[in-house]
């Protein structure tokens, strides 16, 4: 049977009237939808929504030979949005998938190409504005009223930039107790796929939740964006200095525009030696920049991450003969002991790892907290020390931006 054929959608609806019945009597969920083998559940408790998977599983695979999608079972908060029939749906608007905008091109353009398009282009307009109509899309429209074609194609890549990528949640993100979050988007560059890319984000993602103080709250959410490489190689732009590229500015913008709030954008480079961040702020948007080809093993580039991180988050360097050196400054690189006392003199003679240690920033006169952590040697040490953990610790416990649940 063709997919899309109306008889499909009528078989598939008698076929899984079963599992509407169970989900809906026996498992009694309050707000269920279902279209054709799509289906979502919302409910405000993660845990009932994790002990829901094992029933539906045994009831699809026993009563109708089904199993679930391995992929696209997930669970997020509603402020993550849901990618569901061809819009990306928030609580508050609707709006077109990115992807579908981008294969809408297409379109257009094989068209061209073989000569179609005359022929085909008052229906593919005709179906496109009816998909559109029911998103929040009144700019589009009012652009798609325009009879020339060339018109609806520049306002399209003018709006989407050109590369109509989708930002997706981290599959493997646990929801936080807590209503506020700080947002962290991972983006691939000159990968040769998307599975080698998840899984050097699922190694950093792990390390950053076992080390403090991270490990004591849960409100990171975490996003990966996938691009092709026509994409890349629009976005990113080499440069003969340092940082080794550039990155356009829509790029950056349309991406807060997506999370309506800050982020930390970490770019993986596959073949990259050379890694680099913005000494920055928690509630402000930042780059971080990892070469892995930096780093000797898993440890070391996880480790090297940190590091980075710790820059977009505002703990300056510890060390003497960094290669590239930000200024001194609060919280962890002071340039007088009357300063250091200030900063964290409180912690002096309570915690043994605590001192006045000469050294950061490249300059040996000034004084750091520690004699190691990550911000100073990260193949070496552990953790971030006592003083720049009370730092970002404070740091997360009053993230940017609120989550609405």
């Amino acid at each position: 049977m063709p997919i899309g054929n109306l008889t499909s959608q009528l078989f598939a609806n008698i076929y899984l009237h079963k599992f509407d019945e169970f989900v809906k009597h026996r498992l009694r969920t309050g707000f269920y939808i279902r279209y054709v083998d799509d289906f979502i559940i919302v409910s405000k408790d993660r845990a009932y929504l994790d002990s829901l998977i094992g029933p539906i599983e045994d009831f699809l695979k026993e009563h109708l030979k089904l199993d679930l999608h391995p992929v696209k079972r997930k669970i997020f908060s509603s402020r993550s949005g849901v990618d569901f029939l061809g819009y990306f749906i928030r609580p508050y608007y609707k709006i077109i998938r990115f992807g579908n905008i981008k294969r809408f091109l297409r379109r257009i353009d094989r068209y061209k190409k073989t000569g179609k398009w005359e022929q085909k282009k008052e229906e593919s307009l005709a179906a496109w504005m009816g998909y559109a109509k029911q998103a929040d899309s009144y700019n589009l429209l009012k652009k798609c009223n325009l009879t020339s074609i060339l018109s609806i194609v520049c306002f399209l890549c003018s709006t989407f930039s050109c590369f109509a990528y989708n930002i997706e949640p981290y599959q493997k993100q646990y929801l936080s107790q807590y209503d506020s979050a700080s947002n962290l988007v991972f983006c691939p560059l000159g990968y040769q796929n998307t599975k080698d890319f998840l899984k050097d984000v699922d190694g950093l993602v792990w390390r950053l939740k076992k080390t403090k103080p991270f490990d004591e709250y849960n409100n990171f959410e975490f996003w990966y964006i996938n691009l092709s490489r026509k994409e890349e190689c629009e976005v990113f732009k080499p440069t003969s200095a340092f940082p080794p590229f550039k990155v356009r500015k829509d790029f950056l913008t349309d991406i807060s525009v997506k999370l309506k709030g800050v982020y930390k954008l970490i770019i993986i480079d596959a073949s990259g030696s050379v890694s680099c961040a913005e000494l920055s702020l928690p509630d402000k948007l930042s780059l971080v920049i990892l070469g892995k080809a930096r780093y000797k093993d898993e440890g070391s580039f996880a480790k090297g991450f940190l590091h980075e991180l710790g820059h977009s988050l505002g703990l300056r360097d510890e060390c003497v003969n960094c290669s590239q050196l930000c200024s001194p400054g609060q919280p962890n690189c002071a340039t007088t002991k009357e300063e250091a006392e200030e900063w964290w003199g409180d912690l002096v003679g309570k915690d043994p790892r605590v001192n006045y240690i000469s050294g950061c920033c490249g300059n040996k006169n000034y004084i750091r907290p520690t004699i190691a952590s990550l911000m100073n040697d990260p193949d070496k040490a552990g953790d971030f020390g006592p003083v720049n953990e009370r730092y970002l610790r404070k740091a997360q416990k009053n993230p940017p931006f609120k989550r609405k649940l």
